[in-house]
């Protein structure tokens, strides 16, 4: 289930857009990029004060937290997370290594956090069994502040989206689910007054919730109100402990007896066990792709989906109850090499995988034609037919492994002529002579891996 050095499964992408002159005609150029199973993927907390980190073959186990419990995890980006414990504190992993614990919430249990990316930095939001939400901003903790006035609902679970990064769910013990729209949380009720036990929204557009009784419930609108979020039973009786969605065409589930449901955009599928005739419960689940996910559970093992199986890793070393995982893709941008005619105009571009777009002009300098080296116009790599939910930001152009070329042109288009990626427009141009000038960002899906 890992990828190899050459990274060649699991791709995603993203997009950039170029202008021809002098006519403005306009094509786009779709680029891949992979999400590899690689170093410092996967990070744990357990019951015991315990980080693990799981490389795609060892777990490395530390104690990062005295004996307190810790209470959840989660991860912006492979390198940067924020665990989160029963006594209020809170400890960073960045680096390859944790920092000391800080007290961001008193001595409240702090029950979940979410960390996501926006256009310059990590932020997160954790929140805890009295109904606070407290907030990070890529450089420090806020003060703990009640999602909603005088509501001291436990708040069990938070999902943020990276690509809606003004957008997070959390949801608490009576069915409610309290939704952020960057500056303000209003509350719905979502599943009538069952205690809800965990949420994913890959997207503002898409969000599924699970409960104690078996329930999920879901909604492709969650900001519209309860009749927006629709419940069902998956599950009988057994409590769901744990939820991770993709997209909307993909979720997984597990439960406190041992099994797993998948969403497929339509239905849920069946509960059935990880492990054949073990019935000791998942806690917790977090995938990467469709065809990668990790969760763990109450004896202290890892377990690893390679899209039709589940099995165990190897050993993590611990006995204790693994209670939060979080795995991020490692992204990387293939380099990009350009040609140019003795006119100053792109000739070609080619991908690490050998695709290649060949444009073609007429004696006026118009773009006429361009042909791709497989079968459709555009280099297109999807995990999904709804890939949304990767870890990604924008970010300068230059540092993205893109490296221009040149053949036939004066003054060569290096990564150093590019201007830094403006956040807000997503604008970038050549500081070089030369007619195509790549001008946007179609979407905001360059990593800062």
């Amino acid at each position: 289930p890992y990828c190899s050095n050459n990274c060649t499964s699991g791709l995603s992408s993203y997009n950039l857009s170029y202008s021809y002159y002098p006519d403005g005609q306009t094509k786009t150029v779709i680029y891949p990029q992979y999400p590899c199973v690689a170093a410092s993927t996967c990070v744990s907390v357990d019951n015991s004060g315990n980080g693990l980190v799981y490389n795609g073959t060892t777990w490395t186990k530390s104690q990062i937290d005295s004996t307190n419990s810790l209470t959840s995890v989660s991860c912006s980006t492979s390198n940067f997370c924020f665990a989160v414990d029963s006594k209020g504190n809170a400890v960073e992993y960045s680096n390859s290594s944790w920092s000391t614990p800080t007290n961001i919430d008193s001595t409240n249990q702090l029950n979940a956090v979410s960390c996501y990316l926006n256009s310059t930095s990590s932020n997160c939001i954790a929140v805890d069994n009295v109904g606070n939400v407290v907030t990070y901003n890529g450089s420090t903790w806020g003060t703990p502040q009640q999602a909603i006035s005088s509501d001291t609902n436990p708040i069990n679970s938070i999902s943020c989206s990276s690509v809606n990064p003004t957008f997070c769910v959390a949801v608490d013990n009576f069915g409610n689910g309290l939704i952020y729209n960057g500056s303000t949380w209003t509350k719905t009720n979502i599943d009538s007054t069952n205690n809800l036990t965990s949420v994913s929204c890959p997207t503002s557009g898409f969000c599924a919730a699970v409960d104690t009784a078996g329930n999920a419930t879901i909604s492709t609108d969650p900001i519209g109100g309860s009749s927006y979020w629709q419940s069902s039973n998956i599950d009988s009786t057994n409590k769901i402990n744990s939820i991770s969605c993709l997209s909307s065409q993909f979720c997984m589930a597990v439960d406190s007896y041992g099994n797993y449901l998948i969403y497929n955009g339509t239905s849920w599928s069946a509960a059935v066990s990880l492990i054949a005739n073990v019935t000791y419960s998942i806690n917790s689940v977090s995938c990467v792709t469709t065809n990668y996910c990790v969760a763990t559970d109450i004896n202290g093992n890892g377990l690893i989906y390679n899209g039709s199986t589940w099995s165990y890793s190897s050993s993590t070393s611990d006995s204790n109850s693994i209670v939060s995982v979080s795995s991020v893709p490692f992204l990387s941008t293939p380099k990009a090499t350009y040609t140019y005619n003795n006119l100053s105009q792109m000739q070609s571009v080619s991908d690490s995988l050998n695709n290649t777009i060949n444009f073609t002009y007429d004696q006026d300098g118009n773009l006429i034609s361009q042909e791709s080296s497989n079968s459709s116009e555009n280099i297109v790599y999807d995990l999904s037919s709804d890939i949304m939910g990767l870890q990604i930001v924008t970010t300068q152009i230059a540092t993205k492994g893109i490296q221009p070329a040149s053949a036939n042109i004066s003054q060569p288009a290096t990564a150093e002529s590019l201007k830094q990626l403006n956040s807000s427009t997503k604008q970038a141009s050549f500081l070089g002579s030369g007619s195509i000038k790549p001008l946007s960002s179609t979407s905001t899906t360059l990593n800062t891996q």
